[in-house]
């Protein structure tokens, strides 16, 4: 539609649900290969991964363990996909911001929202 706005709630969220659904489509259902075996059995016993340790990703991690679905892994698997979405979101609120404050204008334009998106994404 010519002259439609979509609000910027709307776009940052289908922003971060895509990101979501992408990493869920390449999540393995598995540990893989590199540090992921150390991660999930660091996430399930809370313990330390090698250094620096990366506690919130443990403690989030445990958090995810409890969910009935798949193997610990794809459920260490899913906390990852859904702190990627998080992040693609909070970056295109930041970016959103950073434009509109760089243009000097009150109210954001559609056009804003979507390439806070796009780098987003």
């Amino acid at each position: 539609m010519v002259g439609s706005v979509v609000s910027p709630r709307i776009t940052i969220a289908i922003c971060a649900l895509s990101t979501l659904l992408l990493a869920l489509w390449l999540a393995g259902p598995t540990f893989y290969w590199l540090d992921s075996a150390e991660f999930v059995a660091a996430s399930y016993t809370l313990g330390v991964a090698h250094a620096p340790g990366h506690p919130l990703m443990s403690l989030l991690g445990r958090l995810f363990c409890y969910l009935p679905v798949g193997t610990i892994a794809f459920r260490l698997t899913l906390a990852c996909a859904v702190q990627a979405a998080l992040a693609a979101a909070a970056v295109g609120l930041i970016t959103r911001r950073l434009v509109a404050s760089a243009a000097q204008t009150s109210s954001p334009a559609s056009l804003t929202t979507h390439v806070a998106c796009a780098v987003a994404t």
